[in-house]
């Protein structure tokens, strides 16, 4: 029954991709790699594409599509069937300018990479999965006594494996199959394993301990991203970061500069670039540090970034504009709407950049009906206010 059922919708995937509407908007986004996960977070191809992509919390898609979030994260055939559902409904419902396609990705949240030193993942029914509070190292001694992750024995790596070969098996050749990737920053992930506040205090008493910390995080995702090169058959790509823990005020320029930025360009010389770069805080001050990063080809601009900031420094660069889910998406009037989308619009055109207008992180806030008739009317506002603009651009279909 569950075979069937993932069947029908794998031929419906198939059909929406071959649709007329998925054509226009495989023109608006840059051709995606077949072996990473640009396919779901591709760059606009020009500064006429100007998509407006909207993405929910699984937790929000769980309520939506009534499944249960602690089995999408633990058992393959319940993550395909919903991440196939969860397409399908967005492209047919949303209409927003996501693509469609033969592409799965194995995702397993923000729990992944901990997993792979020792932190064992939290699962909620109705939640999405978290780690433990408790640092694994305590002291230099924990750090010495912590080896390099097994790409098949450590943490959640027998999971993913088992997702890789079960999923694999059940679409067959008619989709691709995206291996997890480690994208978490080493910085994020130095918190993950000595806690937040023994972390920025060890910047200002033990600088020495950091570097040696940020030193073994690096080379960990380096050797593991060997192996998964290896496993699967193909060169190392450009790799993504994942940098919420990378903030103004949690760092400064100085500090950044210090103890993230070597790092971060260590990674950038090991993958040959960095593809995306994200942060959902304030990175206006580290704007000028983060620019010597010498390949970088897609900057997340989180809803408390400046954005004139970032085009100051990027001109250029291809943005991925996130909006507060909040303010600017559910609970934002239409003028409100009509505004941010204007001046976003305006700001781009000006530098000749690049950009993808995003909401995303939404979450049910008063009723998921009434939160969803929101999220709708937003697209539609949206799409109208550039419409009205008079603006030439490809995403403008019905």
């Amino acid at each position: 029954m569950v075979g069937s059922r993932i069947k029908t919708l794998l031929e419906e995937v198939m059909k929406a991709e071959r649709s007329r509407r998925n054509r226009e908007i495989q023109r608006i986004w840059q051709p995606a790699s077949p072996n990473t996960k640009r396919f779901f977070f591709g760059a606009p191809r020009d500064t006429r594409s100007m998509p407006i992509t909207v993405d929910l919390e699984i937790p929000m898609w769980a309520k939506l599509l009534d499944f249960d979030v602690q089995q999408f994260y633990t058992r393959p055939e319940k993550y395909l069937e919903n991440l196939l559902k969860i397409s399908l409904y967005k492209f047919r419902t949303f209409k927003d300018d996501t693509e469609i396609g033969r592409t799965i990705r194995i995702w397993f949240g923000v729990v992944l990479e901990p997993s792979l030193f020792g932190l064992e993942p939290v699962y909620f029914s109705d939640h999405s999965p978290w780690i433990p509070k408790q640092p694994v190292i305590r002291n230099e001694e924990d750090l010495d006594d912590l080896g390099y992750p097994d790409f098949y024995r450590s943490g959640l790596m027998p999971l993913a494996h088992e997702f890789y070969e079960s999923i694999s098996r059940t679409v067959s050749d008619d989709f691709r199959v995206i291996f997890p990737e480690w994208d978490r920053g080493p910085f994020g992930m130095a918190i993950a394993l000595r806690g937040m506040e023994n972390m920025l205090k060890d910047t200002i008493k033990r600088p020495d301990f950091v570097h040696k910390l940020m030193k073994f995080v690096t080379e960990s995702r380096i050797r593991w991203t060997k192996d998964r090169s290896s496993f699967l058959g193909h060169v190392v790509e450009k790799g993504d970061l994942y940098d919420d823990e990378v903030n103004s005020p949690m760092l400064s320029p100085t500090r950044f500069q210090e103890f993230v930025l070597p790092y971060e360009l260590e990674l950038c010389n090991f993958h040959g670039g960095i593809y995306y770069w994200h942060s959902c805080g304030n990175i206006a001050p580290l704007l000028t540090q983060l620019r010597k990063i010498p390949i970088l080809d897609y900057l997340h601009v989180g809803p408390w970034t400046d954005l004139e900031a970032v085009l100051d420094v990027f001109e250029k660069t291809p943005l991925m504009i996130c909006l507060n889910p909040l303010e600017d998406v559910q609970t934002a009037t239409d003028q409100k709407i009509r505004s941010k989308i204007t001046r976003i619009v305006n700001s781009c055109l000006e530098r000749d950049t690049p950009f993808n207008i995003r909401a995303d992180g939404l979450q049910v806030i008063s009723t998921l009906k009434r939160d969803l008739v929101r999220i709708r009317h937003w697209i539609r506002i949206s799409r109208e206010t550039i419409k009205h603009m008079k603006l030439d651009s490809p995403s403008q279909y019905d």
